[in-house]
């Protein structure tokens, strides 16, 4: 079968023809109509937003306007924002919603676009499977920054997916100046942004290159100039609020975290550990190492004020004298980062099988979510919430379902099944040979949508224990690929 040619029209005329049609006028009337719906059922059941113990760091972050040491400031200044409009609660739900279902429907409709339906039940199965993900519709009603990081991943998915397909270079480096306030933004929300830097310098080099050299040249400074500057302004921000030169404490405190799964299972050589206040430390969480012994991967570790962690920060502030924030800045710079770069290159094996195995599991058959297994309204302290969202103290932060805690241990069976189908999916692509009679666009489309999803996936169980909320800005790259090689696989309509 012939390789479908790229049409020879402008892909914006194109693009807005197609959205005129009355099939997908019909399709967003649709949609519509389902999200208002959803955000109707969803402000009834749940009047106030849920939230763990990161929302009232965001919220204290954003009344004070300053960065507070854990995490970015990147939702803070978004809650600074949306404050300017409102200071009520339901408004930011409302503006997380909001912001969420345009970049679904960019999403779908782009897909849609692209891959033109070969059959209407497996659109219709694509569509239904796209909105009726109730992880991603509830994340929207929480005080965390994952629901913004999840929409503004699926823009930049798309806005990437449109700069494969365009040949002209204004229209490029239109899309390429929209990718770059994106990535600017996930970046500032989520350190795990810093992975989609690595995979759109990649896609630039790779598409750029041999088009037109100079806007690959420039558009790969620009890249480089961003995340230099706001890893400089970050450890400019730390050093100013803890007095130590680093670009965050919280990589370290992770590090540990990991390594400390790994620790009931291995004997330390004192001999071989050269760093005094590390293997100070070592022999301290070894001495209690049977509180790790765990059968899923958690980052309970770094909270919970009765284990090592925890324990030896308050030592540390005792016996320098040290504000919180410095000693937590310090031990995640020093001690803790070095003492999870150890377990790691001094035990491969037993990091590989304890943690790295454990949280494989945990990607695709993620149990563990604050968020999803109970209902917390009280995240964010009560002098907050009156001073923020002008909540007045005595109200009742009610619930009128518990429905999302009934569900939740269902949500891991449901991962494992869409993980099954993407991996099916992938391999149908193989059998099939889509690659035949793809155009070169859409197969660089399939190509770098499966890249990101690897990529996302691999960064993930090598950095952190995965919860449940972390699989949503990836939940609609993961219905493409399933939907692309179903319809794909189908012979073209005469």
């Amino acid at each position: 079968m012939k390789k479908n040619k790229i049409p020879k029209k402008n892909n914006t005329s194109i693009s807005i023809s197609f959205m005129k049609k009355t099939e997908q006028k019909k399709d967003l009337l649709f949609i519509i109509i389902f999200y208002v719906l959803a955000f109707i059922i969803l402000k009834y059941l749940y009047p106030y937003p849920d939230g763990i113990s990161d929302s009232g760091s965001y919220v204290a972050a954003a009344y004070n306007q300053v960065y507070d040491g854990y995490r970015p400031f990147g939702y803070s200044r978004f809650l600074i924002q949306v404050h300017n409009f409102s200071s009520s609660i339901s408004f930011l739900v409302f503006v997380q919603y909001f912001i969420n279902v345009i970049a679904s429907i960019f999403f779908i409709f782009t897909l849609k676009y692209f891959f033109a339906p070969k059959n209407k039940y497996i659109f219709i199965g694509m569509l239904m499977a796209s909105l009726c993900s109730i992880l991603t519709i509830y994340l929207t009603n929480s005080v965390l920054s994952d629901s913004l990081f999840s929409s503004l991943t699926i823009f930049w998915v798309t806005f990437n997916m449109w700069f494969i397909r365009n040949q002209k270079v204004f229209i490029k480096a239109g899309l390429l100046f929209l990718i770059f306030v994106t990535l600017y933004f996930l970046v500032s929300l989520r350190y795990t942004g810093v992975i989609y830097f690595m995979i759109e310098l990649f896609l630039i080099l790779y598409l750029l290159l041999r088009q037109n050299k100079f806007l690959a040249l420039i558009s790969s400074f620009v890249l480089f100039t961003i995340i230099i500057n706001f890893y400089t302004d970050q450890v400019i921000l730390t050093k100013k609020q803890t007095e130590i030169k680093t670009f965050a404490g919280f990589s370290g405190w992770q590090s540990a975290n990991n390594a400390l799964h790994v620790l009931p299972y291995i004997k330390f050589d004192k001999n071989k550990i050269e760093n005094e206040s590390f293997a100070e430390f070592a022999l301290y969480a070894k001495s209690v190492d049977t509180l790790f012994v765990v059968d899923r991967t958690t980052a309970s570790f770094m909270w919970d004020k009765n284990l090592p962690l925890k324990q030896y920060l308050f030592n540390t502030i005792n016996k320098n004298g040290w504000p919180y924030i410095k000693a937590w800045t310090s031990l995640g710079k020093n001690e803790y980062g070095e003492f999870g770069k150890y377990v790691m290159l001094n035990y491969p094996w037993e990091y590989l099988r304890y943690f790295l195995m454990l949280n494989s599991i945990g990607v695709f058959y993620p149990k563990g979510d604050q968020l999803y297994l109970s209902y917390n309204p009280n995240a964010i302290p009560p002098e907050l919430l009156e001073k923020w969202f002008e909540i007045k103290p005595g109200i009742n932060l009610y619930s009128r379902s518990k429905i999302i805690e009934k569900i939740s241990p269902g949500f891991a069976k449901l991962r494992l099944l869409i993980w099954i189908l993407v991996f099916f999916s992938i391999v149908l692509l193989f059998l099939k040979k889509i690659w035949i009679h793809l155009s070169k666009v859409n197969l660089y489309t399939l190509i770098f949508i499966v890249f990101f999803l690897l990529i996302y996936t691999i960064f993930h169980i090598y950095a952190t224990p995965f919860e449940i909320r972390y699989i949503v800005p990836v939940h609609l790259v993961q219905i493409a690929i399933i939907y692309i090689a179903l319809n794909e696989s189908l012979k073209e309509k005469k």
